[in-house]
């Protein structure tokens, strides 16, 4: 019933009327356009936030895309087609302010003559739209539309009584038009046909609160978060309808304001799109279409102002600092950190080219693209001579640093392997490991001091296993004696290899002559006698308890001597 009837509110009470066929279908068509509106309102702000930056910067530094669809000049043309056409208007004159007026305001600031392009001002064209000394259009129309009792003829009377002797507007006086409701306004783009039939109705926000509450209450999650409800005020908070009513130009004139501050405060950059023919074909582009666009996005006037004035500038600094070069074989009598103008200067005079007609203002050297192919031109010449001799400085200095850090690479490693320290070893292998993803080598001690670490870790393993066993005191069980007979052998195998390599290589026992066969500690060489020991103790331990064993159960002389005098051998050889 929302779409049927409408509820006022009133200081008595609410009172609830219900709608013709008509305002009904004005309901419905009002429900449509705000349910697009706000849809696509709720996706421009969801993808805002997911492509939202560092939230310290987000404010300050973003990068936008603003799509324009153009100038609209249809058949029939009504208020739509005139806030498009208004706000076209607003984006053509930022493009004419920072095409023509900033490149006019920055040859003035560098006090350098120009010859003045003229391109045509839009001004005029938006004070007869939105002017409120005045009276535009649209402000005419927000007054017709408060006023509840207005028609579209009454709100055209009053235009044609502001209007009718400015050359940009025009009316159907002469009925030269389809129909009296019917005025043309000149813009940038032509002359656009507009006909008022129907701009009151259209400017009017018809969205009853009877919808916007039922919508709130849907089931659908995305409805109800379009169409929040409002808190409700007091009946005595309650204005009259003038006064409240908030119309669509209004509100688009307002959203555009502040699109053109944003814009404002941007470093803008455009890209023309040129639609080349009506029927969508690929490579088929019509001529007299094409032209037509491109004069009336004012890319004509653009080309010209950048044909006339000075398309390339540099600062006086990054000039001096790119073309100082130049001049290879010339000693220049300026310096650059002093008086970057004076340098420019001396650029251009010591050169044996004609550059009069590059403008050297008081902040910026500009010129044309002649001027430009030159001085690239002896730049690149003055390059090919310099940069062989810029590049022999640089690997001079790569071929020193690199015989620096193998020098230092392979001292580190000798200090290191004399320390006989683990630690040592592997730092400084690490670091070589390191600096050869700079420098594409290996220190010549680097193999050696491999080798040299796995050795010192094996006598460390070692000595950690007979620490162990010591410690776990297992002598004088048979499991002891087996894992001490293991251990015995593999100390025995270490020492016969490294043996063996001394007696082939005996000053030279890691195949280097500043490394000969290691001097091992004398607890280390003493390993293999105190586990000797070991051994026969933990032997004798056995056979003792065996005797005692062999006498409580009451054995023969013979096999008593026999295991006395095995134990007393055994002795005697540890």
């Amino acid at each position: 019933t929302c779409l049927t009837t409408r509820t006022l509110r009133t200081i008595d009470g609410n009172i609830t009327g219900e709608l013709n066929v008509s305002s009904a279908r004005v309901a419905c068509d009002s429900l449509a356009m705000a349910l697009y509106s706000r849809l696509f309102r709720f996706l421009v702000e969801h993808v805002n936030q997911l492509l939202v930056g560092d939230e310290d910067v987000t404010e300050s530094k973003f990068i936008g895309i603003l799509d324009i669809f153009g100038f609209e000049i249809f058949e029939n043309n009504s208020l739509e087609q005139l806030c498009i056409n208004f706000c076209n208007e607003k984006l053509q004159q930022l493009f004419n302010f920072s095409t023509f007026t900033e490149e006019e305001q920055l040859y003035r600031s560098e006090g350098i003559a120009f010859t003045k392009v003229n391109f045509i001002n839009n001004q005029p064209v938006l004070n007869l739209i939105e002017g409120q000394e005045a009276q535009g259009i649209l402000p005419l129309l927000d007054d017709a539309c408060k006023l509840g009792t207005a028609t579209e003829a009454n709100f055209l009377s009053q235009v044609v009584k502001r209007h009718k002797k400015n050359i940009l507007f025009q009316t159907d006086r002469k009925r030269r038009f389809q129909t009296a409701m019917s005025f043309e306004i000149s813009h940038y783009a032509g002359i656009v046909k507009y006909d008022a039939t129907g701009f009151i109705a259209k400017n009017l926000d018809t969205l009853s609160m009877d919808i916007v509450s039922v919508m709130s209450r849907s089931t659908n999650g995305l409805l109800s978060e379009l169409f929040p409800v409002k808190e409700s005020r007091p009946a005595r908070h309650i204005r009259t309808q003038s006064s409240r009513v908030k119309t669509i130009t209004r509100q688009f004139r307002e959203q555009l304001q502040n699109l053109m501050q944003t814009l404002t405060a941007t470093d803008t950059r455009y890209i023309r799109c040129i639609k080349p023919n009506d029927q969508q074909l690929p490579n088929m582009f019509e001529s007299a279409q094409c032209v037509e666009q491109l004069r009336c996005s004012g890319v004509f006037e653009a080309v010209a102002i950048k044909k006339t004035g000075y398309p390339f500038r540099y600062s006086h600094k990054a000039f001096a600092c790119r073309f100082s070069c130049i001049n290879s074989e010339h000693k220049y009598m300026t310096t650059s950190k002093d008086d970057t103008r004076s340098r420019v200067a001396e650029i251009l005079d010591v050169s044996n080219q004609d550059f009069s007609d590059v403008q050297v203002g008081k902040s910026m050297v500009l010129y044309r693209a002649k001027e430009h192919r030159m001085l690239i031109l002896l730049r690149n010449l003055a390059l090919e001579r310099i940069i062989p001799k810029v590049q022999a400085i640089i690997r001079g200095f790569l071929s020193r640093n690199y015989a620096f850090r193998i020098r230092r690479a392979e001292k580190e490693i000798n200090n290191a392997m004399r320390s006989g320290k683990c630690d040592k070893i592997e730092a400084v292998l690490e670091k070589s490991r390191v600096d050869s993803y700079v420098f594409d080598y290996c220190p010549r001690n680097a193999d050696v001091a491999r080798q040299m670490l796995r050795d010192l870790r094996e006598w460390e393993r070692l000595d950690t296993l007979l620490i162990k066993i010591d410690e776990a005191d297992i002598m004088d069980t048979s499991e002891g004696y087996q894992r001490m007979q293991q251990i015995y052998s593999e100390v025995c195998d270490l020492l016969e290899t490294h043996t063996i390599k001394a007696r082939l290589s005996p000053r030279n026992y890691y195949g280097h002559r500043s490394y000969l066969f290691p001097n091992f500690t004398e607890d280390q060489l003493d390993l293999k006698k105190d586990l000797k020991e070991w051994m026969a103790a933990s032997r004798i331990g056995e056979l003792e308890a065996e005797l005692l064993k062999q006498v409580s159960s009451q054995l023969d002389k013979f096999e008593l001597e026999t295991l006395i005098k095995e134990a007393h051998k055994l002795q005697h050889k540890s």
